[in-house]
């Protein structure tokens, strides 16, 4: 797939969600849930240890 195709479907999915009135695709508490994984991540890297999400 190109560039061109990704947009279209990017495109479907958010017409839809309107739409619909549900998400088709990444929420921003999606975002958020990312966020908070990648920065426990950074922590357990410098501390050496476990951390608890």
């Amino acid at each position: 797939m190109g560039y061109d195709d990704l947009k279209v479907i990017e495109a479907a999915n958010f017409l839809r969600s309107i739409s619909d009135g549900a998400p088709h695709g990444p929420t921003l508490d999606d975002a958020v849930h990312a966020a908070r994984a990648t920065a426990a991540m950074s922590e357990s890297f410098h501390t050496g240890t476990w951390v608890t999400l």
